[in-house]
């Protein structure tokens, strides 16, 4: 089987879910060169908090995709969601649960997608777009100043230029100064929506 660390890894969800509801997120597995591929490993995750629970993984009908749903939990609170690939920690996300009656109104969701999502030439433009979703499904814009992503070590970030395109559509437009792997951390109110940061690669 191919190695843990020959592989990234991208999660993708909600950072603030309802109790009492399946709380889902897809994992993605892809290859050093950023094709999607299976992994060999038996992924799991827990989410731990108030309580203790443990999530259903299943493969997706698409290569490299994988389904985490934790079914029901009823305990509002703060939680950690580890992510483990072969017993190995690839992911930690700070999950909300809140009840539904009082948190309906305020909660979106995002999906990461564009070319820099999956890496390219450094000290090239390039760009991702961070798309918001309200609960149903539907684009919805929020204000573009609280979206914020940071490109690189915390040591040498650059801060990307964020532009809103269209509704729900946010475009964050950088430069990779250096080849490597490249953190990536896109933050809405201050909270980073993945943990650790994506890890793209630049060459």
């Amino acid at each position: 089987g191919r190695d843990v660390v020959m592989q990234q890894y991208y999660l993708e969800g909600i950072w603030q879910q309802h109790i009492n509801t399946i709380v889902s997120f897809k994992f993605y597995v892809k290859s050093q060169t950023g094709q999607p591929q299976d992994t060999n490993f038996p992924i799991t995750a827990v989410m731990e908090g108030p309580a203790r629970y443990e999530a259903e993984v299943a493969r997706a009908e698409v290569v490299g995709e994988y389904d985490i749903n934790f079914i029901n939990p009823p305990v509002e609170g703060d939680f950690q969601m580890h992510v483990y690939v072969g017993g190995r920690e690839m992911y930690l996300w700070l999950v909300q649960l809140r009840d539904k009656q009082q948190h309906g109104t305020g909660t979106v969701q995002f999906f990461v997608d564009g070319p820099g999502f999956g890496g390219g030439e450094a000290q090239k433009e390039t760009f991702i777009n961070v798309n918001v979703r309200d609960l149903q499904g539907k684009p919805v814009d929020v204000d573009r100043m609280n979206i914020k992503v940071f490109v690189g070590s915390p040591l040498a970030q650059n801060k990307a230029k964020i532009t809103h395109e269209e509704l729900g559509l946010y475009r964050a437009t950088f430069t990779v100064p250096r080849k490597g792997q490249t953190p990536i951390d896109i933050r809405y109110l201050g909270n980073s929506i993945m943990r650790p940061p994506m890890m793209v690669m630049f060459w």
